[in-house]
C-alpha cells in the first residue's frame, strides 16, 4: 500500500464511517467526493486515508488484503459488502416491475433501465444471481405495460429483444398520439364546416325573412289601395244616388205645384 509523504498537509475528510449493511457504491461515492487533499486528492492518498473511514473488522480486512491501488480496492471493496438481501430485491423488483397507470414512458424507462443495470451489475459478482436474458427482459418489459390493447399491439410486432419492444411502444404511443390529433382535427374542421352551415343558414333565412316582409308590406300597400278604390267608389255612387234622389223630389215638387195652380184655376 502507498505511504503519504512525511510533512505533507491534507484536509480530512467529513464522511461517516463505514459499517456493514450499509451501501458500498454510495459510500465510496460519498467519499470520493468529501477528500480535499493537496490540489485534487490522487487516488494513492484516498488509498491510504481510506482505512481511517472503516470499523475496526473491515479495517482488519483491508489491511490483510494488501492494495496497491485504488480501483483494486474499490472492486474488492464493494464486492464484498454489497447488501446480498437488496441485490436478490433487485432482481425481484425488475421481475415484478409494472408501469403505473399515469406513468410517463420516459420515466418508466428510467426506472426500467435502473433496475437492469443494478442486476446485471451484480449478477456478475455472484453465482446465485443468475443474470436475466434479453429475451426475457423483453417479456418482462412488455409485461409491465398497464393497458392491455398496448401489450397485444407489441406482442403481435414479434419482437425479441429489449430494444425492439421499447420500439414497438413507442410506435403505439406516436400511432394513438397521430389518432387523436386526427381526431382532434376532424372535429374542429367539423365544428368549422357545422359553423359555415350555421351562418350560410342564419343568413339565408334572414335573407327569405326579409323578403316575406317586402312581399308583405306590397300586400298590404295593394289592399290599402284597393280598399281606397272601393272607398272612393262607393262615395261616387253614393254621391250619384243622393243627386238623383233631390232630382226626383224636385220634379215631384213641380208636379205638384202645377196640380195645386190647376186646381186653383178651376
Amino acid at each position: 500500500m502507498p505511504e503519504i509523504e512525511k510533512g505533507s498537509r491534507y484536509n480530512m475528510p467529513k464522511v461517516s464511517k463505514f459499517e456493514k449493511g450499509d451501501d458500498p457504491y454510495q459510500w465510496i461515492q460519498m467519499y470520493q467526493d468529501a477528500v480535499q487533499v493537496g490540489s485534487a486528492g490522487t487516488n494513492e492518498v484516498k488509498l491510504c486515508m481510506v482505512p481511517r473511514y472503516l470499523n475496526k473488522s473491515i479495517r482488519k480486512w483491508f489491511y490483510n488484503q494488501e492494495f496497491k491501488l485504488w480501483s483494486e480496492f474499490v472492486e474488492e471493496f464493494t464486492s464484498r459488502f454489497q447488501n446480498r438481501k437488496k441485490i436478490k430485491n433487485a432482481t425481484k423488483k425488475l421481475r415484478n416491475i409494472a408501469r403505473k397507470k399515469n406513468e410517463d414512458l420516459n420515466d418508466f424507462l428510467d426506472r426500467f433501465d435502473d433496475l437492469r443495470r443494478r442486476h446485471q451489475k451484480e449478477a456478475t459478482l455472484y453465482e446465485d444471481v443468475l443474470i436475466i436474458q434479453d429475451r426475457e427482459l423483453c417479456e418482462i418489459f412488455i409485461k409491465a405495460q398497464p393497458n392491455k390493447v398496448m401489450r397485444k399491439f407489441v406482442h403481435n410486432t414479434g419482437p425479441t429483444t429489449l430494444k425492439q419492444a421499447k420500439v414497438a411502444i413507442k410506435d403505439y404511443l406516436y400511432a394513438d398520439s397521430s389518432d387523436e390529433e386526427n381526431s382532434d382535427s376532424d372535429y374542429v374542421s367539423s365544428c368549422t364546416d357545422n359553423s359555415d352551415d350555421i351562418s350560410s343558414d342564419y343568413y339565408t333565412s334572414d335573407s327569405s325573412s326579409l323578403d316575406s316582409k317586402r312581399s308583405r308590406r306590397k300586400r298590404d300597400y295593394k289592399k290599402k289601395k284597393t280598399r281606397r278604390k272601393i272607398h272612393t267608389k262607393n262615395k261616387n255612387k253614393e254621391g250619384k244616388v243622393t243627386q238623383r234622389t233631390s232630382d226626383s223630389i224636385d220634379l215631384l215638387r213641380k208636379q205638384i205645384n202645377n196640380l195645386s195652380l190647376m186646381v186653383n184655376e178651376k
